[in-house]
């Protein structure tokens, strides 16, 4: 995987991402088989619909599927390794090419990125500043969720005969997408992956609260 980032403008940058076979390959031949060990379909045993007819029938899903997961490990490393203040969530770039899934194995992603200004503020007992209160509602982690069925959804090209244009549709809420967001210590159901994403609106709202304290510091200074 290649990760460049552009040159900051305005604190704006492009992030992109390229992803080649070595990147996905394995993954995607070993959720292949996971699904062939348990595909049933008439004129074949349990386990033994044929390899080939598997791939063509889920393998686009299963690559689509990696690929978000890779891009979203990719981005958020990039993030952590140079110790970016973004503000809000990276978004897809006007920039970033079509993806083909047919036709290519290595896919290339762009994303816009916003990053915090940085400035050093200092103050004296005259100065007056805002506390921030923290408050997430149940439509803020309704946002998210959504967001997050839509990031590990499947991913189904245009198909030019039947007129359809390409889209995403959105995964179920369940373990599968809680093991995709958290990891090894994914939440047990519904109820405690909901509120995991809301502890995490909190801690994202808490550092842009930090932010907004930054700018009145810095308005008060002046």
């Amino acid at each position: 995987m290649k990760i460049e980032q552009s040159e900051l403008k305005d604190l704006k940058a492009e992030v992109t991402i390229v992803i080649e076979p070595a990147d996905y390959q394995e993954e995607v031949a070993k959720q292949l088989k996971q699904v062939r060990q348990k595909a049933q379909m008439p004129g074949f045993r349990p386990g033994m619909v044929p390899a080939g007819l598997v791939k063509k029938m889920y393998g686009k899903g299963i690559l689509a599927d990696v690929l978000n997961k890779k891009v979203g490990e990719g981005i958020q490393k990039h993030i952590e390794d140079n110790k970016l203040a973004i503000l809000g969530d990276p978004l897809p770039s006007e920039n970033s090419p079509k993806i083909d899934l047919d036709n290519e194995d290595t896919f290339t992603f762009v994303f816009d990125i916003a990053v915090a200004p940085e400035f050093d503020a200092k103050l004296n007992g005259k100065n007056k500043l805002t506390e921030y209160e923290i408050e997430v509602t149940d439509e803020m982690v309704d946002n998210q969720v959504k967001a997050y069925t839509e990031r590990f959804g499947e991913y189904i090209p245009e198909d030019k005969e039947k007129g359809t244009k390409a889209e995403v549709k959105p995964c179920a809420v369940d373990g599968e997408l809680f093991s995709k967001v958290y990891g090894e210590n994914a939440p047990k159901d519904e109820a405690e992956f909901r509120a995991r994403v809301k502890e995490d609106i909190v801690a994202n709202m808490a550092e842009d609260s930090k932010f907004k304290f930054g700018v009145d510091a810095k308005a008060a200074r002046c």
